[in-house]
């Protein structure tokens, strides 16, 4: 049998990207700000919408770049590359 690595893992950062950039967008646009506290500091903190979107389109990258250069997925986004000889 083949050693053979899925595209498991690369699903999960394609969803999860497309889920904290939805959220991100809706927390913007509802004036939504999530605030904590810093355990360390005990001072508070805030958490805004373009801060998610920001941490989407970095799992965006990392996902996309970690597909192989000649999966069915990668040729989906980039166009089929046609070679002449």
């Amino acid at each position: 049998m083949k050693n053979y690595k899925g595209n498991g893992l690369v699903f999960l950062f394609l969803i999860t990207g497309v889920l904290l950039i939805s959220t991100g967008a809706l927390m913007l646009f509802f004036d939504i700000v999530n605030v904590g506290r810093s355990l360390l500091t005990q001072q508070q903190g805030t958490i805004g919408g373009t801060i998610v979107i920001f941490a989407g389109l970095l799992i965006l990258i990392v996902g996309y770049f970690s597909l192989s250069p000649f999966s069915k997925i990668r040729e989906f986004f980039e166009g089929k590359s046609r070679t002449k000889r």
